[in-house]
């Protein structure tokens, strides 16, 4: 009998152990992974494609020059953008995201590199 026991309270917390597992799993309504998987989806879709890269060289060599560089940069204005920041804002991100040693855009190099991001990787 004790036997049966034994293995009756192994089974019950292995089930047990299941169900929490798979329910810590799941997407609850007001869970947090929601907001995890909107940030892994964001930064994904600001990587720009070769299209952006032949766009942003246009306006600067530079700028395509260190990928990374401009993936985290544009990943920096997007947010801005979706985040109903004012124009003004938007392009002080920008200019300070695009900005470095070599690379100094003016204004209206500026408009041109959101307006690329607009239409191609914040789109």
């Amino acid at each position: 009998m004790r036997t049966r026991s034994v293995i009756t309270r192994t089974a019950a917390g292995g089930l047990a152990a299941g169900l929490a597992l798979a329910l810590s799993s799941c997407d609850f309504p007001g869970g947090g992974s929601k907001s995890v998987d909107a940030a892994a989806a964001a930064s994904a879709s600001a990587s720009p494609s070769e299209g952006d890269w032949a766009e942003l060289a246009d306006i600067d060599p530079g700028l395509a020059a260190d990928q990374e560089k401009a993936i985290a940069a544009a990943d920096t204005v997007c947010e801005a953008l979706k985040a109903g920041e004012d124009a003004d804002e938007v392009a002080r991100t920008a200019g300070a995201e695009f900005t470095d040693d070599q690379i100094k855009p003016g204004p209206g190099d500026v408009s041109r590199i959101i307006e690329v991001l607009k239409s191609t990787t914040c789109g």
